[in-house]
């Protein structure tokens, strides 16, 4: 159904639907149902920001599209919508640039309208495509951006439930170091360990983490080049940055590095007791746990 009545008629059904959706599995089995319809689209995908990719979660539509691949931000036209906080129509994806042709090449993907997920601070998109080269209506523009602004409440809703026990974690940290601070992590059912620069860098774009934990002594000392790749990649992703240190090895330039580390985008500098760590003492894991419930309640 096309066309601003057939919009009007189950317009206010799927709007009402989006809202109490409780998590973005909710979300794409209601526009899978219903936005196809609603606008005449041939196929409609959820995508979700994941740092620096677009997520294709989901997808209802006559041929098989992109449904649990990853592609970079720059590289896709839902990355452009989020990024440029913008909707965009496109009558012909052959003769647009902003098209990866070769990922359109195989698919029955002729036009399409691709609409941001939360317009200030986009988390997704919402793409509806046609077998035909065309021209989408306002009524058609005006549902879709509605369709996905709904959306919004669901998906934000479920990333603020995250919780250290159902967190992604990757923990970039010398072999060394990794062994006390993987087991004071346990709680979570999801740790990643990465052991060099670029392996950790190579995790965090295809893992997507909801959060950073970085040994101070990761990379032959210091771990600016990680957290300044990561904050390029992600501003968002909360950053914990461990430090073990001799009860009598905390001074006045502990201060300063805390600074530095703050200002390069570690959103949280955590000193533990070298000794303590190494024993496994339970007091270093609750101070360490209490610090990732802390970011991951805040990043929310």
């Amino acid at each position: 159904m096309s066309g601003a009545a057939g919009i009007a008629d189950d317009f206010g059904v799927l709007i009402g639907r989006l809202w109490a959706a409780a998590d973005s599995a909710e979300v794409a089995r209601v526009l899978g149902e219903g936005a196809r319809k609603l606008v005449g689209a041939d196929g409609i995908t959820l995508v979700l920001r994941a740092g620096a990719l677009c997520h294709y979660v989901d997808e209802d539509a006559i041929g098989p599209l992109w449904k649990g691949r990853y592609f970079p931000l720059e590289s896709c036209i839902s990355g452009w919508t989020m990024l440029q906080r913008q909707q965009v129509a496109i009558a012909d994806v052959f003769k647009d640039a902003r098209i990866p042709q070769d990922a359109y090449r195989p698919t029955f993907v002729k036009s399409l309208v691709m609409s941001p997920i939360r317009r200030r601070d986009p988390v997704g998109a919402l793409g509806a495509y046609w077998r035909e080269r065309r021209e989408a209506s306002e009524a058609e523009l005006g549902a879709l951006q509605a369709l996905a602004d709904a959306s919004a409440n669901a998906i934000a809703r479920q990333r603020r439930s995250v919780s250290a026990a159902d967190a992604r974690i990757l923990l970039a940290a010398t072999p060394a170091a990794a062994a006390p601070l993987r087991q004071a992590l346990a709680v979570t059912a999801d740790v990643h360990f990465a052991d060099a620069p670029e392996t950790a860098l190579e995790a965090f774009r295809s893992r997507s983490p909801d959060l950073l934990v970085v040994g101070y002594h990761f990379d032959h000392a210091r771990p600016y080049r990680l957290v300044r790749a990561v904050r390029e990649l992600d501003p968002q992703v909360p950053i914990l940055l461990v430090r073990a240190l001799p009860l009598s090895g905390v001074d006045s330039r502990d201060a300063q590095i805390r600074d530095a580390y703050n200002a390069l985008g570690v959103d949280q500098y955590l000193v533990l007791d070298e000794a303590s760590v190494r024993r496994g003492e339970s007091g270093n894991r609750a101070v360490l746990l209490a610090a990732v419930r802390e970011l991951l309640d805040r990043a929310a």
